[in-house]
């Protein structure tokens, strides 16, 4: 085991605790004269930023691993991804393997402008000494992972196993080991089954599980009886041997919408005219609103994002539909099914069934993430940034909606909302969230509370505004407005290398601001800081313009000194 304490060689960052005055330091990322170096406790590099003037630069990737990095001769890192910009950027993530055997939390990310390189992210896992030949079988780590989940071998429909090293955290002590496992997962017949186990590829013991499907419990609806039964919505379908099905094959590899039988099956919901009725379709009504907002979100993020599908290649939109009372009070993107279920919420007090545009726009928002970034760590700020996707895609599907609300449509308990991201404190809301890191909502354990920091961080930056928050710091924002920050928020999720590995919200700040300064605005930059400071997430604020931002233009010309620091 090893510590993983931090290190930073040309800057010092104070750390904090969640209850401390949010008073850690991010370097001053308006200085380009400075090469930063970040460093574990081991002394490999975490994080480079290379100034403007600095001689030595590696050329490439293959070289910061050969001189800079020095890697083992052991261990090798592979591109895995590759994107150009138009505004000159250049990225490039590189993948860690041991012996040829993945490692799955060693990366490292690199950021080219104008073919120089200008910043590295990344971590190297110290492998060295590990036996990287299994003592069990993939079939007997089946068999572990189903004695620990009380599996029976007949309820498995389908198994899911890869052979990797993994590098398994201890929080509580601040250390780490290093191990060889089998990432398992298995699908059966019980609804809603949800973790992927990592057993250990030579004892079979299991080290570590995690959540499979990416969960929000919490949501609106809108349902197509909700409207004149004169004016329904048009979705596409498919025509087979004299049945129409809730499925199209218009859009890339298909939208497909199915429910679950209470044997766990999938199948098709089908109708004999094409005129889809609430009455015909029962407990599975939102079926309905579902794969209408899936065909829009798809044509939504095409036009505007140039982005085919969640994963960016056209592929396969499968939607579950679930009446079950163990698991229909609920909505998530599975992970290893790569599929997204929606439930009817049978006897919910709170709430109506999961099929409102911000729900769905949030779970397709995690499989945005998902098939983007490496991005782990706190479930929270995969929450949060979700929830940053079911605004943008809300926004563009129904207009007329309170975009920045969540669950206004459906509350049935007397709430306004489930959450408000304009109003993190709002007394009518269900659950109140996070508006300054480290203070108030921000420790507690619901992720979705947590993470509302971001999706506040978001309202900011659109919308500006001046205030104190929880850490009694005051803050002035100007609003660059929502055209910029949803561009920019794409720009920073999907088509770069900033969200990646285990990341804490400071490093999300932190690969934001990066982002930012990629993207080639200055006001934009500036603002992005300046809502980060606003939540607590930066150290300082930035300048203060005297005008609203121009869209025509990258820069405004009239501005006040900098604050003092």
């Amino acid at each position: 085991m090893r510590k993983s304490t931090l290190l930073l060689l040309l800057f010092v960052a104070s750390a904090i605790s969640a209850q401390t005055k949010a008073d850690y330091a991010l370097p001053n990322l308006s200085r380009s004269d400075v090469t930063v170096v970040e460093r574990i406790s081991d002394g490999t590099i975490k994080y480079v930023r290379y100034a403007a003037t600095d001689d030595n630069i590696p050329v490439n990737a293959n070289e910061f691993f050969a001189t800079t990095l020095k890697k083992r001769n052991t261990d090798d890192f592979v591109m895995d991804r590759s994107n150009d910009t138009d505004n000159g950027m250049h990225y490039e993530s590189y993948q860690q393997y041991y012996q040829g055997v993945r490692v799955d939390d060693g990366y490292y990310c690199f950021s080219f402008k104008n073919g120089r390189m200008k910043r590295i992210r990344g971590h190297y896992v110290n492998v060295a000494g590990i036996d990287f030949q299994p003592s069990i079988t993939k079939d007997e780590a089946i068999n572990h992972y189903a004695s620990y989940f009380g599996i029976r071998n007949n309820d498995t429909i389908k198994s899911y196993v890869n052979l990797m090293i993994k590098e398994i955290s201890n929080p509580s002590e601040n250390e780490s080991v290093v191990a060889l496992v089998y990432r398992v997962y298995l699908q059966t017949n019980y609804i809603g089954e949800g973790y992927i186990g990592y057993i250990d590829a030579h004892t079979g013991k299991l080290l570590y599980k995690e959540n499979a499907l990416v969960d929000y419990s919490t949501t609106g609806q809108i349902y197509t009886y909700y409207n004149s039964s004169n004016n329904p919505k048009s979705v596409t379908t498919d025509y087979s041997n004299g049945t129409y099905i809730l499925s199209d094959f218009t859009h890339g590899n298909g939208i497909i919408t199915q429910k679950i039988l209470s044997n766990g099956l999938n199948v098709d919901i089908t109708d004999n005219n094409n005129i889809w009725t609430q009455s015909e379709m029962g407990s599975y009504g939102i079926a309905l609103d579902v794969h209408w907002t899936m065909q829009n979100i798809y044509n939504t993020m095409t036009s505007l994002f140039s982005h085919n599908s969640y994963n960016g290649n056209g592929c396969r939109i499968l939607s579950l539909i679930d009446n079950s009372v163990l698991y229909g009070n609920n909505a998530y993107y599975s992970v290893m099914g790569d599929n997204f279920t929606f439930g009817t919420a049978p006897g919910n007090t709170i709430n109506g069934p999961y099929g409102s545009v911000d729900i769905i726009g949030h779970e397709y928002g995690h499989a945005l993430l998902y098939k983007s970034t490496s991005l782990t760590g706190e479930a929270a700020i995969h929450e949060g940034l979700a929830d940053i996707w079911g605004i943008i895609l809300e926004k563009h599907i129904t207009p007329s909606a309170d975009y920045w609300k969540t669950g206004e449509q459906i509350m049935i308990n007397g709430n306004s909302c489930e959450r408000n991201f304009q109003n993190p404190s709002d007394a009518t809301a269900h659950t109140q969230i996070a508006s300054t890191y480290g203070y108030g909502a921000f420790n507690s354990t619901d992720p979705h509370i947590k993470g509302g920091l971001l999706p506040y961080w978001f309202y900011l930056l659109v919308n500006g505004g001046n205030g104190t928050n929880g850490a009694n710091n005051s803050y002035q924002l100007i609003p660059v407005g929502f055209n910029l920050a949803e561009n920019f928020f794409k720009f920073a999720t999907l088509n770069t290398n900033h969200l990646q590995g285990n990341l804490s919200f400071q490093d999300v700040a932190y690969a934001f601001i990066d982002a930012a300064e990629d993207y080639g605005n200055d006001f934009l930059t500036e603002q992005v800081q300046n809502a980060f400071y606003a939540v607590g997430l930066f150290y300082e604020p930035q300048h203060i313009y005297l005008q609203s931002y121009n869209p025509g233009s990258a820069h405004i010309m009239s501005m006040v000194i900098p604050i003092a620091q």
